[in-house]
């Protein structure tokens, strides 16, 4: 096929190839790259929700210092932050397991918040009753609370460590992808580099050997004449087609 293309069009595509080359690879990229991101941002959402969990944590603290409705509210407010992005992420999945271990992130958020609710309710009473020192039932509360901290804790803990090894696994996986298209997208235009200049050779390496032979004829060197190939579709083609011609009408004009 490349025979019977001219050579003009057999350089140009050079250019063509490079530049299909560049737009595969590039569209490659920006779509691994997308997921790449993706994962970078799943992995950021959950370091959020450790740190959703902490100010939570925190607020209780903050609430055992000052018992009020105000203080009591920022718990279920960080609490109820965490459920709803901890949702969003899950509508983001894929893996099942993940979806999973979201549904026990919220339902242990909840858990806590309903065992935050009862302790503030005691709490407070207790407090309006001047009773400032912790009785037992709200030691077994906080209690309670503490150990489905701890389980909240370490499976946020869990989440996070996957989407830490997506996040990685993906920009693994995308260099090894631009890796790979450049080592082959070398050997093709290596390749094809060969076998456009070894087309062009051979055609200017049968070019000149057929006029070498017409000369020999014409000094009467050879009493034989070969005649060009002139099976090419290019311009060398052409130019034998036009050659033997000439050779034709000078071989009749000699005998």
């Amino acid at each position: 096929m490349l025979k019977q293309t001219s050579t003009k069009i057999k350089l140009l595509l050079f250019p063509i190839i490079f530049m299909v080359i560049a737009v595969v690879t590039g569209t490659f990229y920006a779509y691994y790259s997308g997921i790449s991101e993706m994962s970078n941002e799943k992995a950021h959402k959950t370091d959020v929700f450790t740190e959703h969990v902490l100010k939570g944590r925190i607020s209780v603290y903050q609430y055992l210092r000052s018992p009020s409705e105000q203080t009591a509210q920022k718990v279920r407010d960080d609490f109820s932050l965490l459920s709803k992005e901890v949702l969003e992420l899950k509508n983001e999945l894929d893996s099942d397991k993940d979806k999973i271990l979201c549904d026990e992130i919220i339902a242990n958020s909840k858990k806590y918040i309903e065992h935050f609710d009862s302790f503030a309710s005691q709490r407070m009473t207790d407090f309006k009753n001047g009773q400032k020192e912790e009785s037992p039932e709200i030691k077994e509360m906080i209690s309670k609370m503490v150990q489905v901290g701890a389980v909240l804790e370490k499976e946020l803990h869990d989440i996070n460590l996957h989407m830490v090894e997506l996040k990685n696994s993906a920009k693994s996986f995308l260099n090894n992808l631009l890796i790979t298209i450049a080592i082959l997208a070398i050997l093709f235009f290596v390749g094809f580099s060969f076998l456009i200049s070894n087309l062009i050779i051979n055609s200017l390496k049968n070019f000149k050997e057929g006029l070498l032979s017409f000369f020999s004829y014409l000094n009467l060197e050879s009493s034989e004449i070969k005649y060009l190939d002139d099976s090419a579709g290019d311009e060398f083609g052409e130019m034998a087609k036009a050659v033997n011609q000439n050779i034709e009408k000078t071989k009749k004009g000699i005998e």
